[in-house]
């Protein structure tokens, strides 16, 4: 529309400059300063957006290194248990071991023990199955997390760069707005300067046309006054 308005402007000879057209090039400049005025609150609505997504992507990054901290604390606290469990088994061993050194049992005794140990070795064995299947359930979790982060980031560098681009769209489309407005001030006052130039001449024109006719009328008198006195002249 602005290369319309300038071809118009162009185009536009003195002698057809009137109040009308001036409105009417105020009207057209009027409007598309408001479409583009427009334009620039719906790109700064999607600016807003794209930093509304960045705040809750970094609540979601947030909430999944607290997750991970979590499985951490959670997988040192496991391992802890285990080897407390192996701690408790040795020191147990140990302990029957010492004293089937300083006493003497019988094969009852040794079954029994055995036993005893045998039953603790099979719980140790299962609590290490479970340990590693949890094990393996936190490796399965941190890979999905640190995933996830990967994820998280490339959305927050995409953002990113589409929050740049459109704070550029932004200023180039404030920019556009300022020398337009400077454009139909301009305009406004080049077209107002010819229409005061134009009523200017017209009252010129106007004046010189009343001289003329005054000047008319004062040969017609002046014509009639010579006509006169040639008369009276005449008769004497």
């Amino acid at each position: 529309m602005s290369s319309t308005i300038q071809e118009r402007l162009s185009s536009l000879k003195i002698d057809d400059v009137t109040s009308e057209t001036v409105l009417e090039f105020e009207a057209d400049v009027d409007e598309y300063l408001l479409n583009l005025e427009r334009e620039l609150q719906l790109e700064l609505a999607k600016k807003r957006e794209c930093a509304n997504r960045i705040g809750v992507v970094q609540a979601q990054v947030s909430e999944l290194w607290d997750r991970v901290d979590k499985a951490r604390r959670r997988e040192t606290d496991i391992s802890y248990r285990v080897t407390s469990w192996a701690q408790q088994l040795a020191e147990q061993m140990e302990m029957i071991k010492t004293k089937k050194q300083q006493i003497g049992f019988t094969m009852d005794t040794s079954a029994q023990i055995s036993a005893e140990i045998a039953e603790n070795l099979e719980r140790l064995a299962e609590k290490r199955e479970k340990v590693q299947i949890m094990r393996e359930e936190i490796d399965i979790r941190r890979k999905l997390h640190k995933q996830q982060l990967r994820d998280v980031k490339n959305d927050i560098k995409e953002m990113e760069a589409s929050t740049k681009h459109w704070n550029h769209v932004v200023d180039k489309v404030s920019e556009a707005i300022r020398l337009l407005k400077g454009q139909r001030d301009g305009l406004v006052e080049r077209l107002r300067e010819e229409l005061e130039q134009e009523t200017f001449q017209k009252k010129m024109l106007e004046d010189l046309e009343i001289s003329l006719r005054n000047a008319n009328l004062i040969n017609k008198q002046r014509a009639g006054c010579a006509s006169s006195f040639s008369t009276i002249t005449e008769s004497y």
